[in-house]
Formats: C-alpha cells, structure tokens, sequence
C-alpha cells in the first residue's frame, strides 16, 4: 500500500520516471513506454508480464528484476527516537531494496512526515537494520563486522549524539558458515522488555 502510495504521488508530481531512473537504471529504457502500468506488484516483481519477459536471444530477462531481500523489512530502514535511519548494504543484490526504501521514504504520505536522521549511503558506509536495537532514547546496540561497519556505528552515534554499543559480528575476512549463522545482531540477541532479553546460548 505504502509503495503504491509512493508511485501514486511521484506520478502526480511528475518525478516518477526520474525516480525510476534511479532506482531501475538498467531497464528503465525499456520501462519507459509502460509507465502508466508500472505498479506496487510490478516493483515487486509480482508481475507475470513484466517478469516473464525474454530477451531476443530466447533467455529470461525481467523487465523488473525480483528480489528475495524485500522479505526482510527491518533492513533498508530503522526508528529511532529521533528519526529514521536508512542503510545501505554492502552486498549488490541488495540494492534495490535499499533505492526503493529511499523512494517510499520520499513519496508516500504516511512516510514523508519521519525525518531522516542518517542516511548510510550519503555517509558513504555499509549497515543494515538487523545490525541496529534500539535499547532507549540514549543508547543504540549495533552489529558490527559481518554486514555493518564499525564507521557506521561512529557516523550514527555522532550524527544521532547517541550512544552506540558496538557488538563484534563474524567478521568478513575470515569469511565462513559461522556468517550466515550468525548474520545480524538481531539473529542472537533481541530486547523483548526494558531489562530483559532474548539470546542464544553462545
């Protein structure tokens, strides 16, 4: 709803195609002649017609290309007290997911009223909102290592003047399963009340 919100109000101030432009540099030239049928399930790759498309050569090219990552939507935005923060992953097959986040961010009418407090890819660094718990107004925990960066978590507690604990994650040198295993901060710990959280074992 919110992303159809989103393609409603950029299509009425006529920043649509700029915004597709952006998001869809790839197969914006072949989306353009359709602009008038682009909607929330074709974005989303929820589209039979834009998704089942094939190239001349005979193999599948997807006028929109789906994304698994739009699963996970604590993600590409979290809130904090004092505003959103938008991230920005290190890993390309996430980037779409991240640009559309950007684009409902801006043009949905329910969204447009929360500030952005920090955005990760303006600051030129890599975190995602798994890696982010809010534990109070002060203070932040944040994943670091695996698919956050330790300068994220300084640029958001200087941005933010916040307190932010940085909790080491696997780390991407000595990359292995233990990665995946462990891939977030919310993947191990999670606060379920004020004093009290949940955690695994180890």
């Amino acid at each position: 709803d919110l992303l159809d919100n989103a393609l409603s109000n950029a299509r009425k101030a006529g920043k649509l195609e700029g915004a597709l432009a952006e998001m869809l540099p790839d197969q914006y030239p072949r989306l353009k002649e359709k602009m008038d049928r682009i909607t929330a399930p074709v974005l989303l790759g929820r589209s039979p017609e834009f998704f089942f498309n094939y190239h001349e050569q005979g193999y599948l090219d997807p006028l929109v290309p789906s994304s698994g990552a739009f699963f996970y939507t604590r993600d590409f935005a979290v809130s904090t007290p004092l505003g959103i923060i938008l991230t920005n992953s290190r890993y390309t097959w996430r980037k779409l997911e991240h640009l559309m986040g950007r684009f409902v961010f801006r043009f949905a009418d329910e969204l447009t009223k929360h500030p952005i407090v920090f955005d990760a890819e303006a600051e030129g660094v890599h975190c995602e909102g798994g890696d982010i718990i809010i534990k109070d107004e002060k203070t932040i925990l944040m994943g670091i290592g695996n698919c956050s960066d330790p300068e994220a978590a300084r640029k958001i507690a200087q941005k933010l003047n916040m307190d932010v604990v940085g909790v080491s994650m696997p780390p991407t040198d000595k990359f292995s399963g233990v990665n995946f295993q462990i891939l977030h901060l919310d993947t191990v710990f999670n606060l379920v009340d004020h004093k009290k959280a949940l955690t695994i074992p180890y």
